[in-house]
């Protein structure tokens, strides 16, 4: 369960890597993750990791780091089921209007993201 943890960690870091050295990249997975009811699939995932995150978490070094991101993938699990199709892709619209440094920022900030779960698990 621990390496299943560190491997999402590792995932975060690799695509918050990407978005900063290339922020249209980010773009790209915005435009294909909105299209149809795929956000509904991110809603699934986040669902998974964070039931992962939080039986995982007595086995990891820092339980209380991993138990806080997996109750976080939950709210934001039912948050995206809960908000609507509309009201989500009028989130990701938002974003996908930002400039490139705020997207840069955000990248870097999932980057520290998955650095601390890698770390933690």
């Amino acid at each position: 369960m621990v390496i299943l943890v560190k491997s999402i960690g590792a995932l975060i870091i690799f695509v918050g890597a990407l978005c900063i050295l290339n922020p249209q990249a980010m773009k790209g997975l915005l435009s294909f993750w909105k299209a149809g009811k795929r956000v509904y699939a991110i809603g699934i995932i986040r669902l998974v990791f964070g039931i992962l995150f939080l039986i995982a978490a007595p086995q990891c070094k820092e339980p209380w780091l991993i138990r806080v991101f997996g109750v976080l993938m939950l709210l934001s699990a039912f948050t995206i089921f809960f908000m609507g199709l509309e009201k989500i892709k009028g989130m990701f619209e938002w974003f996908d209007k930002r400039p490139l440094s705020v997207i840069r920022i955000l990248a870097l900030v999932a980057f520290v993201i998955g650095a601390l779960i890698a770390y933690s698990a």
